[in-house]
């Protein structure tokens, strides 16, 4: 059963994927928030990285999963793949997060950094929980 921090470290996670899977579909249908993506070189994302922003949204969907299966206690819950992954999926937050602080984009920097660092705690509650 999850305890209430992790319960609440899940819907938090969750709201911040939503967001930043609303903010990638926009981007891939060319409205004009690519300030907020990939490095901010783009206001209207060209096709090429369109594309990706659609990978981003199918990838995080599977960042999803893997916090749901933690954090509400579902089957594969406390498995070594997924705490593998967890902890992965740790790492590459972090990492984003710092990358995101770095970006040239004051956009990416105030929005999107936060964004992943609020994710990246989140990641860490749930899977230590």
């Amino acid at each position: 059963m999850p305890t209430q921090m992790q319960q609440t470290a899940t819907i938090i996670a969750l709201t911040t994927l939503t967001f930043l899977a609303a903010v990638q579909i926009l981007a891939a249908c060319g409205l004009p928030v690519g300030r907020l993506l990939w490095g901010g070189a783009k206001r209207v994302l060209p096709v090429g990285m369109r594309w990706a922003s659609v990978g981003a949204v199918v990838l995080y969907g599977v960042f999803a999963y893997i916090l749901l299966v933690q954090g509400a206690d579902l089957p594969l819950n406390g498995s070594g793949l997924i705490m593998v992954l967890s902890w992965a999926l740790f790492g590459y937050l972090v990492l984003a997060t710092f990358g995101n602080l770095r970006s040239r984009s004051r956009a990416e920097r105030y929005v999107m950094a936060p964004a992943s660092a609020i994710l990246a705690i989140a990641t860490l509650i749930i899977t230590l929980t």
